[in-house]
């Protein structure tokens, strides 16, 4: 029997949710999410969402890798 897990996404020491509170200018994504970007549609919506919470809090972002 297949069980429904739940997850707080998004909360406790998650990056995101530090980083608006953190003071900074630039965001690093990490290169195995850049790595990815060619693997799927899933992979390349990942990135795309962090580039833009971090363009959204006004932070700049520079893909590693």
């Amino acid at each position: 029997r297949k069980r429904n897990k739940t997850e707080d996404f998004g909360t406790g020491f998650s990056s995101i949710s530090h980083l608006k509170h953190l003071p900074v200018d630039f965001v690093k994504i990490d290169s195995s999410f850049i790595a990815a970007l060619g693997h799927g549609a899933v992979d390349r919506a990942i990135v795309e969402s962090l580039n833009d919470i971090a363009h959204r809090l006004g932070v700049r972002t520079i893909a590693e890798g």
